[in-house]
């Protein structure tokens, strides 16, 4: 069976509902309704904008690309899987130990939460499982770690002090100088990064402390590595005893320990490894912990955002204000200038008044630099800087005399 829309009803649904919710109400799968979408070229919400819409941000729809086109779109159903009626009633299914999350993984456990690629997420957390070995290819943060360990290796064979081979820097492994990440220890921390990476999450490194920065679903949250040790007392008889170095950092039997916090806060939850949990089943917690924390940092990430838009706006209005500031300024010492000027001409003219001149060339000149220090006439020879040292000397010269 198919489901036929035209590309209007298909972008109308995802746009109201998102590619999750449309697949369920249709019948069919998420990854189906995407692929529908991207071959008839109708444009899907990005994964920051059930962020917005759930803060209450504006936030605008990509339009439709050639809305005339009303072309139908077949979209299979999902497949129902027959129920195995071929087995008789006295046939015994055996009954497979599992666990809470095991249980839990088989269905969406975060339908509380409004998620973008809820199936995505959903899909990661099922898939986790943490081989015995090291995969072939590990996450790139993981690939970091074991390049530098290996060049840090042939450092030490040829006795040269290790230099790091490039810039990039590496996850920091919180814990007693000395003990380091065992080869299990990455293996847990890459089938983590791994199931993150598979839910469009975006994965770099903290600029403080090199802890790991998971951004997902609107949220941005921090993850650190641990590796649990504790101190032993050495005795005599012990190769590591010396009389100033009588005691010894020495890891616990967990592997390696998570602890999970929201931005700007100073505590985290950290994640144990529990007795008889299996490390899948670890990482899976860890995971699930992560996801349920997205509403708290949604709510700390958009306050970020409109502190950040506030300082802009008040930035924007103390430039505003100094601006006008300027101006003001400008215009009255301009003005001030001028009166300046005014009260020097008007000195100079009562000077030419009180004085007999004894040709009228000299008269026209002596009143063409009156007219000029008041603006009324320009001159070839002085400039304007001119006009300002000789007013700015004249009342230097003749401030103590009070003449005004």
């Amino acid at each position: 069976m198919t489901i036929k829309l035209t590309r209007t009803e298909l972008y109308n649904y995802v746009w109201k509902d998102g590619t999750s919710r449309t697949a369920k109400r249709l019948n069919t799968t998420a990854d189906k309704i995407k692929l529908a979408a991207l071959k008839a070229n109708v444009p899907l919400p990005s994964n920051s904008y059930w962020g917005h819409l759930h803060m209450g941000t504006n936030v605008t729809k990509t339009k439709l690309p050639d809305p005339n086109n009303q072309s139908i779109i077949n979209i299979p159903e999902r497949k129902i899987h027959s129920n195995h009626s071929h087995l008789t009633s006295t046939t015994k299914i055996p009954l497979k130990k599992t666990n809470t999350i095991s249980l839990q993984t088989s269905q969406n456990i975060f339908t509380d939460i409004p998620l973008e690629y809820s199936d995505s997420i959903n899909q990661a957390l099922q898939q986790i499982k943490v081989p015995k070995t090291m995969p072939t290819n590990p996450e790139p943060l993981i690939t970091e770690i074991i390049n530098q360990a290996k060049e840090e290796k042939k450092a030490s064979q040829i006795g040269s002090v290790y230099m790091p081979y490039s810039n990039k820097s590496t996850i920091n492994f919180h814990g007693r100088f000395g003990i380091k990440p065992t080869k299990e220890a990455l293996t847990i921390l890459n089938t983590l990064l791994k199931a993150f990476n598979k839910t469009n999450a975006k994965i770099t490194l903290a600029t403080e402390k090199n802890d790991i920065l998971i951004e997902l679903e609107g949220a941005i949250l921090t993850l650190s590595c641990h590796i649990p040790s504790h101190r032993v007392l050495l005795k005599p008889d012990d190769k590591r005893w010396e009389k100033w170095h009588d005691t010894e950092s020495e890891p616990t039997g967990e592997k390696i320990c998570f602890s999970v916090k929201l931005q700007h806060a100073w505590n985290s939850q950290q994640i144990h490894h529990r007795k008889q949990e299996t490390e899948s089943d670890y990482v899976k917690r860890v995971f699930i912990k992560t996801i349920r924390l997205i509403p708290d940092s949604r709510k700390i990430v958009y306050n970020d955002q409109l502190a950040e838009i506030k300082r802009e706006e008040e930035k924007l209005a103390q430039a505003h204000l100094e601006e006008k500031h300027r101006e003001a300024y400008t215009k009255l010492k301009d003005l001030l200038d001028m009166a300046r000027a005014h009260q020097v001409s008007l000195l100079l003219r009562s000077y030419i008044q009180d004085t007999s001149f004894k040709d009228q060339q000299t008269l026209d000149w002596a009143n063409h630099q009156a007219n000029w220090l008041d603006g009324q006439e320009s001159s070839d020879i002085l400039k304007e800087s001119d006009k300002q040292k000789l007013i700015t000397d004249f009342f230097k010269v003749n401030d103590q005399h009070s003449i005004f």
